[in-house]
Order: C-alpha cells, then sequence, then structure tokens
C-alpha cells in the first residue's frame, strides 16, 4: 500500500505549477513525473486514472501558462526571476539556492522594490500564475477522487473503499498552492467539518439534513 500512495504522490506532484527549487515546470518535467508515477501502478483497477492521466489534455494548463507567460513577459531572465518571486511569496522553500538566478530571484523577493515597470511585469505573471493554480486546482482534485474510485481491490469491501475515499478527500495537502485544503475544499464542496475523524462521527441522516438546508440557504 505504501508503494502505491508513493506512486500516487508522484503523479500528484505533475500538477504543480514550480519544481522544488522555484523553477517553472513545463510538460516536459510533469509527463514525467506521472510515468514514473504510473509505472508502479499497473493493475487493471487503475486503468481509468492511467488513460486520464495520459491524456495529453490534463496538462493542457501548463501549456496555456508558458504561453501566457511569455506574451506577458518575452525576457526570459525576468519571466523566470518574477515567476520565482510570486513562487517565494506563496509558500515557496526559503532557501535561495546556490545558481545566480536564485539567488537574483531571493533579492528581488525579499530586499528589493521593484520599479514601475517590473512591478507591471509582475502583476501581469501574478495574475497568469494564478489563474493557472485554480486550473490545476480542479484536475488535481479531480485526479484525487478518480483516484479513489479506482482503487478497487479485489479483497476490499465498498464500506472500505468508502472509507479510504473520505479520508483521503479530507486529508489537507501539505505544500504547493492548495496547502492546507483538502480536495473537497478545492472543489467548493461545503461540509461542517472536513475533519476525517469528527466527519465519522455524524449521523449520515443529520448530514444529510444538514447538508441540504445549507444547499437551500444559499
Amino acid at each position: 500500500m505504501e508503494r502505491l500512495e508513493s506512486a500516487w504522490d508522484r503523479c500528484r506532484t505533475a500538477f504543480e505549477l514550480f519544481r522544488p527549487d522555484g523553477q517553472l515546470k513545463d510538460r516536459l518535467c510533469a509527463e514525467a513525473e506521472i510515468k514514473a508515477g504510473l509505472s508502479e501502478l499497473t493493475g487493471p483497477e487503475w486503468r481509468t486514472l492511467r488513460t486520464f492521466l495520459t491524456d495529453r489534455r490534463s496538462l493542457a494548463f501548463l501549456d496555456r501558462m508558458h504561453q501566457r507567460l511569455e506574451a506577458a513577459e518575452p525576457r526570459e531572465e525576468w519571466r523566470e526571476v518574477l515567476a520565482w518571486r510570486w513562487w517565494r511569496r506563496h509558500g515557496g522553500s526559503s532557501n535561495p539556492g546556490p545558481s545566480p538566478l536564485a539567488a537574483m530571484a531571493y533579492a528581488l523577493a525579499m530586499h528589493l522594490p521593484l520599479e514601475d515597470a517590473e512591478q507591471a511585469a509582475y502583476d501581469r505573471i501574478a495574475a497568469i500564475l494564478e489563474d493557472t493554480v485554480r486550473a490545476s486546482s480542479a484536475v488535481e482534485c479531480r485526479n484525487s477522487v478518480l483516484r479513489m474510485q479506482q482503487s478497487r481491490h479485489r479483497r476490499m469491501t465498498q464500506p472500505r473503499l468508502d472509507l479510504k475515499r473520505l479520508y483521503w478527500n479530507c486529508h489537507a495537502f501539505a505544500s504547493g498552492p492548495r496547502r492546507k485544503k483538502c480536495p473537497y475544499q478545492a472543489l467548493g464542496l461545503e461540509l461542517p467539518t472536513y475533519d476525517f475523524w469528527t466527519l465519522l462521527q455524524y449521523d449520515p441522516a443529520d448530514l444529510t439534513q444538514e447538508l441540504s438546508t445549507t444547499a437551500i440557504a444559499a
């Protein structure tokens, strides 16, 4: 089971916008991560998930992101630095790294104010990255829900599958743009709580009634 969880985590990271060093991720990098993860998810129960993850449209948001970023800031060096600045300000690592690009980006992010033209370029890039985060969140959360639907091991009963699905979709991401949010939250599903153990204490009828009341009030 741990091997499968590790493989799934590898696939999931493909939908993050940045590499661990703060560089923007591209299709080739994401496809390599998916390929590595899927090498362990080989059973027939993973067929639907594999089909979805290997569909080129799953990573179309990365292609659009790079096209929009190039149009917003044609200078590659500034595009990378300003994107790094955004990443650093949205939960990226505080370690500037050894490369000159990382050192320059760290100085920009932490110390130097931007001039008007630079600030305008940063604002354009930030808007694109924020839009892309929302797009990647939708894809990743769909993957998370789909993943649990595909984990139908032969000796696992339906109630146990439902329990696993609830646990993982209430499990908050530890890093990335969806840090401290679970798949249900990112999908906009309103629950009285997203704590797995607390939800288990709810009477199903009471929970259904509470959700129905919330939906009517909205």
